[in-house]
């Protein structure tokens, strides 16, 4: 076996326990948030977590300027 076969299985070991670690905590979500992780993928669930973000900070920076108006 060379050493491209030995560093590509190690590579694809490496990626494969990643992958089941990423699965196990999704699952975890899955319970804290109480949703069917098979109906609601992962990147959903990430778009929605981002969307969520972003909207939050608008929000906050909403706030803080009307805040600073009001102060004035």
């Amino acid at each position: 076996m060379g050493a491209f076969s030995k560093e590509a299985r190690a590579q694809c070991d490496v990626l494969q326990a990643m992958a089941k670690k990423m699965d196990d905590l999704y699952g975890g979500l899955s319970e804290y948030f109480v949703f069917d992780k098979q109906k609601y993928t992962l990147e959903e669930f990430m778009s929605d977590v981002k969307t969520f973000k972003d909207m939050f900070k608008v929000g906050k920076e909403e706030e803080v300027f009307a805040y600073v108006v009001v102060s004035s």
